[in-house]
């Protein structure tokens, strides 16, 4: 009966797929047939444009738009004769110079020229040619209604350049084109839109089938009904229109019927005679076999290796039952032995803190304990052994040489490996593997044990990014003063000679150039000092999305037309925060994002969100903590983050862009950022983008909704000593408060200037004082001064945060601070100020 089976299914097969076969290569015909019929319709349309475009009269009228041309030529006539439904003439701007739409078949709904014309405008290629013989032709869809079009160049006769325009004809993809096309290829066609809810086969079906054997298919749909299918592409050479046609499945019912009466003959011959030799058996071997093999099952049952069957006679089955008995004795006596084994084993597997595995050669996890599963985030060993093995590896290790080394010496300890976690984070483990090998010596399996060391590996991590940004930071802080001075002189001077002339003045204009580059170089060295965690900053209470905002917005008119901007902000959030300082974070963020999209374009996306960080993800950050956090992420679809240079992207002055697209200052400056602001920032990147996710921990306070009022420069009488180690510091200086009205005595040695106040301490009304200066400094010299005159209001100047603070000048007595290069407004409002308050 079996074979008899095998064969009918064979015979079922056979018949059914050859006639099924038939069928299917007679559809995919008419499909390619209707393929063809429209590539000669094409044919036909570009034929036309090929006649009327290098046309010396088409030439003139693009140029004068005659009515000579319309009433001879683009007449209702021409359009019923080459069945076209419009022709559009375009100038060299590809700006529309004339229209004509034409309705062939007044019954069918009217043409829509407005979606016509749009859609047109998405394909820019239509309408730019660069030679004078090209061509662009294929299927526009327009609201949902076909056209195929063709598009030529506007030319002379003797396809002379320049190119005057473009000329456009179109033909209606319509009912009645339809059914011509059907009569031609005699076929029962249908063409549909994409996710057309006519079609008997859903659109994603036919798309994922069709992706996989190219642009014709055909299948059965039922029992009775076969279709085939094919795509029409747009001019992009995306699918647009899926043509359909379906036919009966005569041929295959033919073939299946006569299949059925074929195998309802053979099986009834079969089912005789093997009804016939069942009959025969049962009676000689069959009985005695069963009752065997009930006993068999009843000890297979109880679980228990201890029974026996029972022998009745020794022939060729007693010695059988005789074999079994033998058989259970051995297996009795082994499963005992194997039970205890495995008990002892599976709890110290269980047990054990690290994780534990078995691995065949390829990677995949054959067994594994509990501490392993954890380790990758599993919930279950079973689990980690139904993974896919890629998941464990970021990328493929040295296998060979693995394996080299377990056949050598049999096992390696101490071994080095970062793996991935389920979540897709890397982790960095210690292990010990050992070598499994078979009878002939050949490695079979790897054993071994896990010890997770990512928390070491990371906070290592920091720490060297963190020493880095230290020994930078000292490098920066150490110029910043003196760059400061130089800053102070150029933007000092400037403001002075910028009062001498008139507003109307031709210099006026380049001096206040002068000053905005200076206040650029003002913002470089205010960039430095924030990666290099040395200036501060006005931290307050600040709603997130709207500076976030902002600063996209700012960026926008950066960027090329090409780079889309997309802009989510899922939560209002607060945190304690400096605006700048956002600011910088998002526009140095979208910069990077924007260069690495500029050859492309692409999409540049930015979210606000809220989130909470457990332990597990802060304990790999010096100083972050769990809790609730605001999440800012910049992602791009760029070229991606070389691996090679993924661990240098935060380092000051790395840079892969040329000598004059940045400094590589960016990335640095975000880092310092985010860092003293108790935060972290992660970066993922693969060969289509690259993101980078910015956390920083929320606040309950309250925002200030107060706006600053624009005030005037205040001015003053006052007597004061200007004391600085610059000559040309002390010089800007007087004259900027001498044009504020005050009486000015400066000094470039500290001595001479405390030996000078003690003698008119009574005159003295206010002391402005540098902090670093020879002899004595700016704090030396105030503590000075304060033991002779204690209620003296004293100014520090600094152009270097990190000896000395506000906080820190206070406590010394000093009634007011501010930081180089100054300006006038800042200087005349500080000064106000603290002389101000003296008098209260």
């Amino acid at each position: 009966m079996t074979l008899v089976t095998v064969l009918t299914a064979a015979s079922y097969l056979l018949v059914t797929g050859r006639f099924a076969r038939l069928e299917i290569d007679e559809v995919e015909t008419q499909v390619l047939r209707v393929h063809n019929e429209l590539n000669d319709t094409i044919a036909t349309l570009e034929a036309i444009a090929a006649d009327w475009a290098p046309w010396d009269n088409t030439c003139r009228f693009i140029q004068d738009l005659n009515e000579s041309y319309v009433e001879e030529n683009l007449v209702d006539a021409t359009f019923t004769n080459l069945r076209l439904n419009f022709m559009l003439f375009f100038n060299n701007n590809a700006e529309l110079a004339y229209s004509r739409f034409f309705e062939l078949n007044p019954d069918l709904p009217p043409l829509d020229p407005e979606a016509i014309l749009a859609e047109i405008g998405r394909y820019p290629a239509l309408l730019r040619h660069t030679a004078a013989k090209s061509r662009v032709s294929g299927v526009l869809v327009a609201r949902g209604f076909p056209f195929l079009v063709t598009a030529h160049p506007i030319v002379t006769s003797k396809f002379e350049l320049p190119i005057r325009g473009t000329l456009l004809l179109g033909r209606a993809l319509d009912s009645e084109e339809i059914k011509r096309i059907a009569a031609v290829t005699k076929s029962n066609l249908a063409i549909h839109r994409i996710a057309h809810p006519q079609l008997k086969v859903p659109a994603a079906t036919v798309l994922s089938a069709l992706s996989e054997t190219g642009k014709i298919r055909a299948e059965p749909i039922s029992a009775q009904l076969i279709g085939g299918y094919g795509t029409i592409s747009d001019l992009n050479g995306d699918p647009a229109l899926i043509i359909e046609i379906t036919r009966d499945r005569n041929v295959y019912q033919y073939g299946l019927a006569t299949w059925r009466q074929n195998a309802v003959t053979m099986f009834a011959s079969s089912l005789f005679f093997f009804l016939l030799i069942v009959l025969l058996l049962d009676r000689s071997i069959l009985n005695r076999l069963r009752d065997m093999a009930l006993r068999v099952n009843a000890l297979a049952s109880s679980v228990d290796a201890s029974g026996r069957l029972e022998i009745r006679n020794f022939d060729e089955i007693g010695q059988l039952a005789q074999s079994i008995n033998t058989m259970l004795e051995s297996l009795h006596r082994y499963h005992s032995m194997q039970i205890a084994s495995e008990k002892r084993y599976r709890q110290f597997f269980e047990e054990d803190i690290t994780g534990d595995f078995l691995m065949s050669l390829d990677g995949r996890i054959i067994e594994c304990n509990q501490a392993f599963a954890r380790i990758f985030g599993y919930a279950s060993a079973e689990e980690v052994k139904s993974a896919d093995k890629e998941r464990f590896y970021p990328s493929k290790p040295n296998g060979k040489q693995l394996l080299r080394g377990l056949l050598r010496e049999g096992r390696t300890e101490g071994i080095e490996l970062e793996l991935t976690h389920r979540s897709g984070r890397p982790i960095y483990c210690i292990g010990n593997l050992v070598g499994h090998l078979d009878d002939s010596g050949a490695l079979k399996e790897i054993g071994g044990y896990l010890f997770d060391d990512t928390k070491r590996v990371l906070l290592e991590k920091d720490l060297r990014q963190a020493q880095k940004m230290e020994s930078i930071g000292t490098l920066a802080g150490g110029i910043a003063h003196d760059f400061n001075n130089i800053l102070s002189g150029i933007m000092g001077y400037t403001e002075i000679a910028l009062s001498e002339i008139p507003a109307a003045a031709p210099a006026a204009g380049r001096l206040q150039r002068v000053i905005k580059a200076a206040h650029r170089a003002k913002e470089l060295v205010h960039q430095i000092l924030t990666f290099s965690r040395q200036d501060e900053s006005n931290s307050r209470p600040l709603q997130l999305v709207p500076v976030v905002e902002e600063a996209v917005k700012l960026m926008r008119a950066g960027l090329p037309s090409t780079i889309a901007i997309r802009v989510r902000a899922q939560a209002q959030v607060t945190i304690m925060a400096d605006p700048v300082q956002i600011h910088q974070v998002i526009m140095n963020l979208c910069t990077n994002a924007g260069q690495a999209m500029k050859k492309k374009g692409g999409i540049l996306t930015v979210i606000v969100e809220e989130t909470t960080l457990d332990e597990s993800f802060t304990d790999r950050y010096i100083g972050v903590a769990p809790g609730h956090f605001a999440r800012i992420s910049v992602a791009d679809t760029g070229e991606g983050i070389a691996p090679e240079i993924m661990d240098r992207i935060f380092d000051p002055f790395f840079t892969t862009k040329g000598k004059t697209e940045g400094t590589g200052l960016g990335l640095s400056v975000v880092h310092g950022i985010v860092t003293r602001l108790n935060g972290a920032i992660t970066v993922t990147s693969s060969a289509g983008g690259s993101r980078f996710d910015v956390y920083l921990p929320c606040s309950g306070q309250p925002c200030e909704t107060k706006t600053p009022e624009s005030q005037p420069i205040p001015r003053g009488k006052e007597s004061i000593v200007l004391i600085d180690d610059e000559d040309f510091q002390v010089e800007i200086g007087t004259q900027m408060l001498m044009m504020l009205g005050y009486r000015v005595v400066g000094f470039t040695d500290s001595i001479k200037a405390l030996e000078y106040i003690s003698a008119h301490a009574d005159q003295v009304d206010l002391v402005i004082t540098d902090m670093t200066m020879p002899k004595l400094t700016g704090i030396d010299l105030t503590r000075r001064l304060l033991d002779q005159k204690p209620l003296l209001p004293i100014i520090l100047c600094t152009g270097y945060s990190e000896a000395v603070s506000a906080e820190t000048a206070s406590s010394t007595g000093v009634r007011g601070f501010i930081m180089k290069p100054i300006v006038v407004k800042d200087l005349a409002g500080k000064v106000r100020e603290v002389l101000d308050a003296g008098t209260r």
